[in-house]
């Protein structure tokens, strides 16, 4: 009886779908009458949103239709109530409404009252507390918003409904209880029925979440990719006859290329900072060293001033001492020419002969005793005689002696002539001088006078030099420079802090991540490891379903043994039920051997018995613990990524922050250059303003100091033409002293002279006399007889004695004369070199301190002079370097690195870097043209698949760059071994999820052999009564060159599925290099097929297989065959999908449940109002012997009186829809009866 079952009771509308009220009784088959567009559909999709809660699966268009919640629940007062039965004949409500915009739920336990939500006007609340409140006491679930929740409850899905008040509102009680919406979905939605059809339905209707197509354009890619990838990674490792490895040849000339353009590159802007500093230091300096120069040259003819005036004043002074030497040495040629003189006289013999004189009188006066002796005999002849010789010598002494009296007082007078020359040259010169003293001591007053205005001005010149004119502007402009400076100084440490904190932030996410992964990893790799346990436990059951067919089981089944499950079922294994070789066969007798009525050959047995049923209830239990593993799995790794996400979250908000503040850095960054370069022109401006400003007060100043040099030099000239008035003055008294002295010594010598020769004259006239006398006196004697031999022989030596005195006495006046020469000259001579040597020590000194002061000077002079020269060569050279690297930076050859780069501090001239930046520039163009010949052969070598992701696009230089140092990244990070880990991945890969998918895929064959066996066999036991004798599917396997392949990859991965990881595509290992060359080979066998089969772009598991129908109406049959426009008529047509929709939910439904026969569920058709009343009614049986209600939907009635519900629609004056209940089994029943 349906009382004891589960099914849905009755749908009631309130202000739905342009419905006021309706209440329409599902506890049957319903048919729904009524024109097009009355809403029949309406109804039938409320209907299946109860049994599939998805809006996507209601068969509502989207081109302008509404929603479901605009259709359906359009006002907050809009209700469907979905009331449920149950064994106990206790009904539950299911209350759909709307809330927040969109259906939501409450489970009622209790049969539906209108009075929940309709007042006495029969006026529905829109408030769904009011609805709880009328309820009353009667347990109302909380809202249920979400769909899936919704459907758990409904299909008693404890494993997700864990309260304990909401598990009591089930139809079923299943966790697989998918497939049963799915089924009803496509059963409603799918007009066409054919093979094809049942085949999709059966697999969309299998709900798993296994794979059910192999995404053949991805393989194509990936294949297509895979075969370039693996020839291009070959390429790297080849050797050509040389031995030679031509790409790492031709890599590492790239490489090399590239390293060096990079590294000019990095000179390029290195010197374009340089040059920018450069050009700005250049334009900051000239101004500066033209008034360099002009300070230089102003120091220059300053110092040649001093020069002039060191001169004038060395001249006065050297020509003064020169004079007093030249005086000085006059004295001393003097000295030496009398000295001279006299030693030409003999002097020293004279003075020595001299000396000699008292000895010469002694010896005389004892030569006169001897002679007076001899001579006393004949003193008479003698006194006559020497009185005569007496009296001629005494004349001669007495002129003699008059000339020397004459001579001394000549030379008395001159020296006093002299003296008083000397004094009147004395007054005379101090007379000059004091002349000269007043006009002298004017002009050095004047001399000084200028001296201090010059030094002054000087002075002022040195405070000018270092002065700060304007300086107020120059602080200001130098402020505003420093201030961008720090900001950019600062901006740049911040960056820093920001950068190293987003890596901190990044490494501690990653860290935290990696943490949590970790955290995560048992128990996930635990859900893995039952997941796979799991699954061999399908896969070993699945395949002794597999076994099915050819079997003992099989055999019962088809051989009509009635109850076997209870009986021979339980006496034999599956290993017996289940073989293929026994041969059973029915006997009658209870013959020996035989086993209930059967006997079978248990030669080939080896040995609890279970039916495909309990087989299949155990995979679904095994299935049911998979999902539960899967779902718990799936919240885990849910749960992982979720707490992930809040890490990611948390980090993601610093790093904004960081990197928003960054963003914002780097844009004041990019700003701030120009505010530099902006604050530098300022300053420079306000530096040459203030050295314009001091150049004029120099210029001013170097006037009023050349109009006093000029006074200073007119004074200076004033005074040395006094000097030299004054010195020519001293030297005409000089020498008018000169002359004079001159003249008294020519008088003095003229008389010295002429007293000699008188001398001389008087002397022989005398002397001949005496020698006459002295020969009268000798004759006389020796008349007397005296000896006159002997006494002429002492008085010879007596007149020798004589004559030497008589010399002596000649030369007294001379002795005399030289005597006073020597006091007053000749001696004085070593004073007088003395003297003219400290004249001379005073001369070398004024001409040494001269010279060194000279030196000194020109050494300033010079040095200025080279500084001068230096500063003009430089400002030249740094002119022409200027207006050149301005030429430079204004034309297409400047860098662009130029206009971006920061200054560099250096002390190079902008014309040579400019030259270095023009050499490297050109230097760089030349690699730059290698490199593009590099490239091309390196690029050349591999296929145009870019496997390596270097750049693609090769058309301009920076393209090149870009291509060689994604090369060079490539190299150095030896990322060909990554290449290779991931081509090997890669190909493991494609093994693995080709093989995997494509064995999932096949192993889909067996679930869907079952379910077509189930429906054989639900059709051979419960037989359609009527024209339909037999339905049967069959599936055969479809064989083409792309599943061959797929199957080959597969048996493949099958075989070394536990050593794919670890295999290698680039070994030597020769064992693992024939089976990589196997599957290379498989794999690119795969890939021309999916070449050639372009349009191929998915491999469905329909595409497996032919699924094929065989029909048998009456004494019609078929045979097997995928169109149904060959099983008969069109009504026949209708009929077979009908049964075949009622089939395939059924075996659904027996899939989700073992308790099947508690509940009822329905199925919308709109078809079989075309069928006969015959089959109508069998069909209506043929769904009811399956516990299954059909809702069915025509614009009139059919055999009305086979259905438990007849339903008239109809649309009012407003379009609003009306339900009509116009027969009822129960009101059929009642007037059959009358």
């Amino acid at each position: 009886m349906m009382e004891n079952k589960r099914f849905l009771k009755r749908i009631i509308f309130i202000n739905s779908a342009h419905i006021a009220y309706a209440s329409v009784e599902l506890n049957g088959h319903i048919h729904l009458m009524g024109t097009q567009g009355v809403g029949k559909s309406t109804l039938l999709r409320a209907v299946l949103f109860f049994y599939n809660a998805d809006k996507e699966r209601l068969g509502i268009r989207r081109n302008g239709q509404q929603t479901f919640d605009q259709f359906y629940l359009p006002y907050t007062n809009s209700y469907i109530a979905y009331e449920v039965n149950r064994p106990d004949n206790r009904a539950f409500t299911v209350l759909m409404f709307r809330r927040n915009n969109t259906a939501a739920f409450r489970f009622i336990d209790a049969p539906f009252d209108d009075r929940w939500v309709l007042d006495d006007n029969r006026l529905a609340t829109s408030d769904p507390n009011e609805v709880k409140r009328r309820v009353g006491a009667i347990s109302v679930s909380p809202i249920v918003k979400f769909y899936k929740d919704y459907l758990d409850i409904i299909y008693g899905n404890y494993h997700a409904v864990k309260s304990a008040e909401l598990r009591r509102y089930h139809i079923l009680e299943s966790a697989h209880y998918r497939n049963i919406p799915r089924v009803i979905q496509n059963v409603f939605l799918n007009e066409r029925v054919d093979a094809d059809f049942i085949k999709d339905t059966i697999i969309s209707s299998m709900g798993d979440e296994s794979v059910e197509s192999l995404p053949v354009k991805v393989y194509r890619d990936k294949l297509a990719t895979f075969t370039k990838e693996y020839r291009d990674i070959q390429r790297w490792f080849e050797i050509n006859k040389q031995g030679i490895n031509d790409t790492e040849r031709k890599a590492q000339a790239v490489t090399d290329t590239w390293r060096n353009i990079f590294v000019q590159r990095e000179q390029v802007v290195q010197l374009c900072g340089m040059l920018n500093y450069s050009i700005h230091e250049a334009e900051r300096t000239i101004p500066i060293l033209h008034k360099h120069i002009g300070d230089v040259k102003l120091m220059i003819s300053n110092l040649d001033e001093k020069l002039k005036s060191l001169k004038s004043e060395y001249e006065t002074k050297h020509d003064e001492i020169i004079a007093r030497i030249g005086v000085a040495r006059m004295k001393i040629n003097e000295c030496r020419k009398e000295k001279k003189k006299y030693d030409d006289m003999g002097i020293d013999a004279m003075l020595e002969l001299d000396g000699k004189k008292e000895s010469l009188d002694a010896q005389k006066k004892n030569l006169d005793e001897i002679i007076s002796g001899l001579e006393s005999q004949f003193s008479n002849v003698v006194q006559k005689y020497d009185n005569l010789l007496d009296s001629i010598e005494n004349d001669k002494l007495t002129f003699r002696n008059n000339q020397v009296a004459a001579l001394e007082k000549k030379a008395r007078e001159n020296m006093e002539k002299k003296e008083s020359l000397q004094d009147a040259k004395t007054d005379r010169k101090e007379a000059i001088d004091e002349d000269f003293k007043e006009k002298l001591k004017a002009a050095d007053e004047l001399i000084a006078d200028k001296t201090n205005v010059v030094h002054s001005i000087e002075l002022k010149e040195e405070q000018t030099r270092h002065s700060k004119p304007l300086d107020d502007e120059v602080q200001k402009a130098q402020k505003n420079l420093d201030d961008a400076m720090n900001e950019q100084a600062e901006l740049n440490k911040r960056v820093k802090e920001l950068n190293a904190l987003e890596e901190k932030l990044q490494n501690a996410f990653q860290i935290d991540t990696l943490k949590k992964e970790q955290e995560f990893a048992p128990s996930i790799s635990a859900h893995d490891k039952e997941i796979d346990r799991l699954q061999e436990r399908i896969e070993e059951k699945t395949n002794l379903l597999s076994q099915l067919a050819g079997s003992l089981c099989e055999w019962l089944d088809n051989n009509g043994v009635e109850g076997w499950q209870d009986n021979i079922g339980k006496v034999i294994s599956d290993a017996v039920l289940y073989h293929a070789d026994l041969s059973p066969q029915m006997v009658t007798d209870g013959g020996e051997g035989s086993l209930y009525g059967i006997d079978i050959d248990l030669t080939e047995i080896e040995n609890e018995v279970r039916t495909p049923g309990k087989i299949q209830a155990e995979i679904d239990g095994y299935s049911s613990l998979l999902a539960e593993e899967k779902n718990a799995r799936k919240a885990k790794l849910e749960q992982k990524q979720k707490e992930i996400d809040a890490i990611e979250q948390k980090y993601n908000k610093k790093l904004k922050e960081v990197r928003n503040e960054l963003s914002m850095i780097k844009q004041k960054l990019l700003l701030l250059p120009q505010t530099i370069e902006k604050a530098n022109l300022t300053l420079t401006e306000a530096l040459q303003n203030q050295d314009a400003e001091r150049d004029r007060l120099l210029t001013e100043l170097a006037e009023a100091k050349g109009i006093a040099n000029v006074q200073l030099e007119e004074a200076q000239n004033e005074k040395m033409g006094l000097d030299e008035a004054r010195k020519k003055q001293r030297l005409r008294v000089d020498a008018e002293f000169d002359a004079e002295v001159k003249s008294l010594k020519k008088e003095y010598d003229a008389l010295a002279e002429k007293q000699k020769k008188e001398l001389e004259e008087y002397c022989a006239m005398r002397d001949a006399e005496k020698a006459n006398v002295q020969e009268q006196r000798n004759k006389a004697l020796k008349d007397e007889g005296v000896d006159i031999d002997l006494l002429n022989g002492y008085k010879e030596q007596r007149s020798s004695v004589e004559a030497t005195l008589d010399t002596i006495e000649k030369n007294k006046e001379t002795i005399t004369i030289y005597k006073n020469k020597f006091a007053e000259v000749i001696s004085k001579e070593p004073e007088y070199v003395k003297e003219k040597a400290k004249l001379e020590t005073k001369r070398d000194n004024i001409e040494g301190n001269y010279k060194a002061a000279c030196e000194k000077k020109n050494a300033a002079r010079k040095s200025k002079q080279q500084e001068l020269d230096d500063a003009e060569t430089l400002v030249k050279a740094r002119e022409d370097g200027l207006a050149k690297a301005k030429e430079f930076v204004e034309s297409s050859s400047c860098p662009e690195a130029f206009h971006t780069a920061i200054d560099i501090k250096n002390g190079e001239e902008c014309g040579d870097i400019h030259l270095k930046l023009m050499s490297v520039q050109f230097d760089i163009s030349n690699k730059l043209k290698e490199l593009h010949t590099h490239v091309i052969a390196f690029k050349d070598l591999f296929s145009d698949n870019n496997t390596f992701k270097f750049p693609t696009e090769l058309d301009y230089d920076e393209d090149f760059l870009r291509y060689a140092e994604s090369v060079n990244d490539f190299v150095s990070n030896n990322k060909i071994k990554e290449y290779k880990k991931l081509t090997n991945t890669i190909y493991a890969d494609i093994i693995k999820t080709v093989g995997e998918r494509f064995n999932d895929l096949k192993g889909k064959e067996s679930a869907i052999m079952k379910i077509v066996n189930e429906i054989n066999y639900d059709f051979e036991h419960k037989a359609f009564a009527g024209v339909i004798k037999k339905i049967e599917l069959r599936l055969t396997a479809n064989e083409n060159s792309l599943i061959t392949n797929l199957q080959n990859v597969t048996d493949f991965y099958l075989e070394n599925a536990d050593s794919l990881g670890e295999m290698n595509l680039f070994t030597s290992i020769e064992e693992n290099r024939r089976a990589n060359k196997e599957a290379v080979n498989y794999l690119k066998r795969l890939s021309e097929i999916l070449s050639e089969k372009s349009d191929v772009n998915e491999l469905f598991l329909t595409d497996l297989f032919t699924l094929q129908i065989r029909v048998k109406e009456n004494d019609n049959d078929s045979g097997f065959t995928n169109n149904f426009k060959m099983v008969g008529s069109d009504g026949t047509d209708v009929l077979v999908k009908a049964i075949i929709n009622i089939m395939l939910i059924n075996v659904f439904k027996q899939r989700a449940t073992r308790h099947s026969k508690e509940f009822l569920i329905h199925c919308m058709m709109d078809e079989i109002g075309r069928l006969s009343n015959e089959n109508i009614a069998g069909l209506l049986q043929f769904a009811a012997d399956r516990d299954i209600c059909i809702v069915n939907s025509s614009p009139q009635a059919h055999k009305p009186n086979l259905y438990r519900h007849l339903y008239v629609l109809s649309k009012d004056e407003e379009s609003h829809t009306q339900v009509q209940e116009i027969l009822s089994s129960r009101t059929m029943a009642l007037q059959q009866n009358d």
